[in-house]
Parts: C-alpha cells; structure tokens; sequence
C-alpha cells in the first residue's frame, strides 16, 4: 500500500510540473473562437501554439509556456488563426524580460 500511495505521490508531482509558469496569455475569446495562435518572439519566425480552454469566462485564450525562452528581454507578438479563414493582424507587441533569481547571498553554517 505505501508503495502504491509513493507512486501516485510521484506521478502527481510529475503531471503537475508538466506546465509550468510563466504563461504569455491573451484575453479569453466567448464569441467567435480561433483555431490556434500563432507566436513570435523578438519578430523571428511564428509557430503555432494550441488554444487552451477557460472556464471562467468560458472560452478559449493563448497560453504559450515560456519555459523554452532564454533569459533576458523580449517582444512578443500573437495572431488568432481560423484554419479556415486565416490569421488576424499581429497584436501589439508585449515586451517582457525573463530573469533568473539573484545570486544568494549571506551563505553560512546553521547549527539547525
């Protein structure tokens, strides 16, 4: 039994840091929805990202993991695409700047 209880421990853990924040997101679409999104960043190439469902409005919005982005300033731009009508102009450009956590500082030995 805390063999099993261990595993499901573990495979939770591993689903749940399959996503991990930051999100760059958009406003969720109600009415007429997208297909997909197209993201750029730093005016490269677009790729596609999938529509991610929202329940409160329920809807659809962008939902691009910047995991893969490396550190330092950015611009990003979005289209909503229709597989059947297209793609809408590039929204406004979002800088944002991805950074890592300052050095620690005051390291020492504790007696606890």
């Amino acid at each position: 039994m805390k063999t099993l209880l261990t595993t499901l421990i573990i495979v939770l853990a591993l689903a749940g840091s399959a996503h991990a924040a930051p999100f760059l997101v958009c406003t969720p679409y109600t009415g007429t929805t997208p297909d997909y999104f197209m993201v750029s960043f730093d005016g490269g190439a677009a790729t596609q990202t999938p529509v991610y469902a929202v329940t409160s409005p329920t809807g659809v919005e962008a939902h691009v993991d910047l995991a893969s982005v490396p550190t330092g300033s950015h611009t990003a731009t979005l289209q909503a695409c229709s597989t059947l009508w297209g793609c809408s102009a590039a929204s406004a450009s979002f800088p944002f700047t991805k950074a890592l956590p300052s050095v620690p500082t005051g390291t020492g030995i504790s007696p606890n």
